[in-house]
């Protein structure tokens, strides 16, 4: 097809696509499928002797293999991969949102770790990987309610989510109920209207789909040179089904009797494209046994033609399915968005929209060293078994010969020829020299050597710390061209699109989780942003994070080290000259430095080490410095004046308060004399109260004494009286009767 434009017609449509899909599908395939083979060490351009070695080697594999892991820890070492800039005054905001929201929705809401490992995969083997984007809108689900009351329709759409559909319920079968009379309390039987209604359900809501994309399934057209500037752009969905097609039909207005007339093939049609070679046989064969499962090649088309013959090119989106020369067009519209695609280039050529890759690189020396390794193993199987010359039936077991065996007999005829043994000569160790020049080639083109991939101790011996250093910063140098090709040219291509779907289908506020989110009742952060991609500005500029995490860690972080040395240096030295504004600016680059720091050092959230600053912090700081400062020497002066001013007032209190002490000391001193008076008078009264009580104390003693001692000589005399009367007594009763008298007698 010619590049000018055409006026086209829907029949000539169809013959244009299948054309340039022939023609794309012919795109150094050839070279895909190679690498393919090779990646898995399989050479069927170089086919082994026989009876000889059919060992390969896989310096390809060995090239990918050491390069991927430097190039995808190069991305994810930090969970920011993707940043937005504002370009205009006013859309900070935006772009802080746009980073987080698309970081979150490529490796939250989507496999990012995958996408991002399986492009740079088909990078660094093929030279072009491949992601897209699509917008997936909201998924509903319809069901039709029957003879539902209304306080049953309130709860579907309240408490289970279910829509109207903006049709008018149908009347339904009335639902008889009893219910209790009012006047008489009986239970009566009174018929409640019911309705017929088909209600819908959102499902899942709209989304961004990422994916990774098969390169050999990506076609354009020869003489393109990008993806968004070419006249045709394709990818081949080669796993769609029959069956997948007519459930696509709905959604995409396909019309499902042209599916059901596409005629059906085996993928051994397609032997020669690139994806045969991924399941590592050479010929596929997925036929089904029911038209259901036929698969069928789905292409989605993106094709520049002057559709209305205003001499303008337009770009459609064109859905082609089946063979190429038998497929039909199923639908064809306008497309006002970006194409979806984006390549993921390793080496990009001038010029060129093809990529070279590692493969373009060591493929030439893989077959050189698989033919020397080959020769290698031969000859060392020649020396140890070399071949022997034998005299025809000389030998009577010369199977001997054929397998030996340790310790075994070979039982010859007499008179016979000797055995002779054809000596090879050992060249494997020339050989061995050879293959290690290929390796010092692989080095210069990849930067992959002994020192890089394992630090080998040999190949560091004789060899000076700085000649190592500088090996290892020449092969690091290689990993970071690689990275910083993938991320100007591919992925922030690739983000830059996806942040234009956002922008036109998201409509309603998003929240997602946030580490420095908006804030919530109590002032503090949630840890949730709402975000509103139609709000944000189209000038963004784009970066991925790069540069960093190829090299070892100790290297990030004495660069990052040395960069954050130089900026707080560079402040200080701002604000000794008089430019505190300058230097404010500083601080923000002072902390993403600092946040980069703690990155390198594997960290997975730096950002909780320093805390945020916002530019209306930074504005306001700003703002002070640039207030206006007094006159120096006025300044001196009025502050000399004020402290005369302060001296006098100090002197003044001074003074006050020495009087002040002096009159508190002599009432001090009066009311301590007083106080003394009162306390000795206080005391005497005490005393002579104390003795007053004594002395009545010691009265009543005297008393109680005394009439103790009464008491006891009344008891004693009473004592002695009644002692007394009992001795007279006594004596009385001793003495004996005098003779008796006559009356009147002396005595």
């Amino acid at each position: 097809m010619a590049d000018a434009d055409i006026e086209i017609e829907e029949s000539d449509l169809s013959a244009i696509v299948a054309d340039e899909i022939r023609l794309a599908q012919t795109f150094d395939q050839s070279k895909r499928t190679l690498a393919l083979e090779y990646m898995r060490g399989e050479m069927r351009d170089l086919p082994s002797r026989v009876n000889g070695s059919s060992q390969t080697d896989r310096t390809v594999a060995d090239a990918v293999a050491w390069t991927l892991p430097g190039v995808v820890r190069t991305f994810t070492a930090s969970d920011q991969m993707v940043e937005f800039e504002a370009t205009q005054e006013g859309g900070e905001r935006g772009a802080e949102e746009a980073s987080e929201y698309t970081n979150y929705g490529f490796f939250r809401e989507n496999d990012g770790y995958r996408i991002l490992y399986n492009a740079t995969y088909d990078s660094l083997l093929m030279g072009n990987g491949a992601a897209a984007s699509y917008w997936c809108p909201e998924e509903t689900e319809t069901k039709l309610f029957r003879d539902k009351t209304e306080e049953e329709l309130a709860y579907l759409m309240s408490e289970e989510g279910w829509q109207g559909m903006g049709q008018m319920p149908e009347s339904g079968k009335p639902r008889f109920m009893l219910i209790d009379d009012p006047v008489t309390g009986e239970p009566v039987e009174v018929g409640v209207p019911t309705f017929t209604v088909r209600l819908q359900m959102v499902t899942e809501r709209g989304h961004i789909k990422d994916l990774t994309l098969k390169p050999e399934n990506l076609l354009l057209n020869s003489s393109a040179t990008t993806i968004d500037g070419a006249r045709f752009v394709g990818y081949l969905h080669d796993d769609k089904t029959r069956s997948d097609l007519l459930a696509m039909a709905d959604e995409y207005g396909w019309d499902k009797s042209v599916i059901e007339e596409l005629p059906s093939f085996t993928r051994a049609d397609r032997t020669m494209v690139a994806d045969a070679r991924r399941s590592g046989s050479y010929m596929i064969n997925d036929t089904s046994p029911v038209k259901s499962g036929d698969l069928i090649d789905l292409y989605e088309c993106y094709v520049r033609v002057d559709r209305d013959g205003d001499g303008q090119a337009e770009l459609l989106q064109v859905w082609y399915a089946g063979n190429s020369g038998q497929g039909e067009v199923l639908s064809e519209d306008d497309w006002e968005d970006d194409v979806p695609f984006t390549d993921i280039p390793c080496y990009p050529i001038p010029h060129r929209w093809e990529a070279e890759s590692l493969f373009d690189r060591t493929a030439d020396i893989q077959r050189v060293k698989t033919a020397l390794l080959r020769q290698m193993l031969d000859n060392t199987y020649a020396v140890g078994m070399p071949m022997r010359e034998v005299e025809e039936g000389s030998v009577l077991n010369p199977d001997i010969l054929i397998n030996p065996k340790f310790g075994g007999l070979i039982w010859k005829k007499k008179t016979t020829a000797p055995i002779v043994r054809h000596e090879t000569p050992f060249i494997a160790d020339k050989l061995m020299l050879g293959l290690e020049y290929m390796d010092q080639m692989v080095t210069k083109r990849t930067g992959i050597s002994r020192t890089t991939m394992a630090l080998d101790p040999e190949a560091l011996q004789n060899q000076t710390a700085t000649a190592a250093q500088q090996n290892h910063d020449a092969a690091v140098s290689q990993t970071e061209l690689i990275a910083r090709n993938m991320a100007e040219l591919g992925w922030t291509r690739f983000f830059a699109k996806r942040r234009n779907i956002a922008k036109k289908y998201v409509k309603q506020p998003v929240k997602i989780p946030s580490k420095n989110g908006d804030p919530g009742e109590d002032g503090k952060p949630s840890g949730y942003r709402t975000v509103q991609p139609e709000a944000w500005t189209d000038d963004m500029a784009c970066t991925i994070n790069v540069g960093l995490g190829t090299g070892s860690r100790d290297r990030d972080m004495a660069m990052l080290n040395t960069i954050l040395q130089g900026q707080v240096g560079m402040a200080a030295q701002l604000k000794e000259a008089g430019m505190a504004s300058k230097a404010i600016e500083f601080i923000p680059r002072i902390r993403k430095t600092a946040v980069r720091l703690a990155e390198s050092s594997g960290l997975k959230n730096p950002e909780e080490y320093y805390p945020e600053i916002s530019e209306d912090e930074v504005k306001a700081l700003q703002q002070q410095a640039a207030q206006p400062r007094p006159d120096p020497a006025l300044a001196l002066e009025q502050a000399k004046g004020a402290v005369a001013e302060k001296l006098k007032q100090v002197d003044a209190q001074v003074s006050l308060q020495e009087a002040n002490i002096k009159a508190q000391g002599d009432v001090a001193k009066n009311r301590a004399e007083l106080e003394a008076d009162l306390a000795t008078k206080e005391a005497d009264r005490q005393n002579a109260l104390a003795l007053q009580m004594q002395q009545q104390q010691f009265d009543r003693e005297q008393a109680d004494a005394d009439r103790a001692f009464e008491a006891w000589k009344i008891e004693q005399s009473n004592t002695m009286e009644r002692e007394r009367m009992a001795n007279a007594a006594t004596i009385a009763a001793s003495k004996p009767e005098p003779a008796t008298k006559p009356a009147g007698a002396r005595k």
